[in-house]
C-alpha cells in the first residue's frame, strides 16, 4: 500500500484535494464505489459502513485537469479501448474500456482519449471524459445521467462536447 493502510491513503486523497483548491468533496475510500459495496471492507478508520464518496462536477472537471497537466501519461492508459488479459492462457479475456468514447467501440467520438466512467446506486451513471478537439482539450463530467444505463452517459457528454467546440 502506498500510504501503509487505505484509511491513510484516504487522508492523503482528501489532502491532496484540498491542496488541488477542491472544494466540495468527500473521499472515503480509495475505489469510488459506495462503502455498503465493500462488504465491511471499507477503510477501518475515519469512515462508516453506509457513506460514500462525494465529488462537484466542478471539482472533478478540476481534478481531472490536474491529472492529465501533471501526469500526462495517464492518457496513454485512459485511451486503450480494448485489451487481453491473461494473454496465451486458458483464462485469455477480451475485455474493452468502459468508456465507449473511445475510438474503436461502441459511442465512439472523435478525439476522446479518457478518462473515467463510474456507477453507483446513489449516484447514478457518471463519466469524466476529455478529448482533444483541435488545440483545445474539453473535459467533461456527466453526473447523474438519466436513460440507458451503459450510453446515457455518453450521449449526454458527446453534447456537451459539441457545445463546447
Amino acid at each position: 500500500m502506498i500510504a501503509g493502510s487505505e484509511s491513510k491513503f484516504v487522508e492523503k486523497m482528501n489532502a491532496k484535494a484540498k491542496e488541488l483548491g477542491l472544494t466540495n468533496y468527500k473521499f472515503v475510500n480509495a475505489t469510488g464505489l459506495e462503502n455498503k459495496d465493500l462488504h465491511g471492507q471499507q477503510p477501518k478508520k475515519g469512515t462508516g459502513p453506509d457513506e460514500e464518496s462525494e465529488v462537484s462536477a466542478k471539482d472533478m472537471a478540476l481534478l481531472a485537469q490536474h491529472l492529465i497537466k501533471d501526469h500526462p501519461e495517464i492518457l496513454e492508459t485512459a485511451s486503450i479501448a480494448k485489451t487481453k488479459f491473461r494473454e496465451g492462457t486458458d483464462d485469455e479475456m477480451d475485455m474493452p474500456n468502459w468508456n465507449f468514447m473511445l475510438k474503436g467501440l461502441v459511442k465512439e467520438y472523435k478525439g476522446v482519449d479518457g478518462l473515467k466512467t463510474g456507477s453507483t446506486d446513489s449516484a447514478g451513471s457518471s463519466f469524466t471524459g476529455t478529448a482533444k478537439q483541435g488545440d483545445m482539450r474539453v473535459i467533461a463530467v456527466i453526473l447523474n445521467a438519466k436513460g440507458n444505463l451503459h450510453t446515457a452517459r455518453f450521449d449526454v457528454a458527446k453534447k456537451t462536447v459539441r457545445l463546447c467546440v
